[in-house]
């Protein structure tokens, strides 16, 4: 046990300061600060996440592209006059729906 606790004290510095920093990086970009402030999306963390995995945001022309591109967008099937809603498409890389 008291080497546990040997290990984790130098651990819990790094992931405090490596919070300290994203928290720093999510507010100095307005990007970050407006994606702060949508629902579900507080945390500096997942803010600075999403931005990385986004990229460029000017690549998207739209917004609903970027919805595809991550796979956030809705699969709809239709047939004659009925439609059918399912979940997400889940396309693209998941690491960005995972934030």
């Amino acid at each position: 046990m008291a080497a546990y606790r040997s290990c984790a004290s130098p651990l819990e510095a790094i992931r405090r300061a490596a919070k300290e920093e994203f928290a720093c990086l999510a507010h100095s970009s307005p990007k970050a600060e407006l994606l702060m402030t949508t629902r579900y999306i507080g945390h500096p963390t997942a803010a600075v996440g999403i931005l990385s995995a986004i990229g460029d945001t000017e690549r998207f022309g739209e917004p609903h592209k970027l919805v595809s591109c991550f796979g956030l967008n809705p699969i709809v099937h239709r047939s004659a006059d009925r439609c059918y809603i399912r979940g997400a498409s889940k396309q693209g890389p998941c690491q960005a729906r995972c934030l």
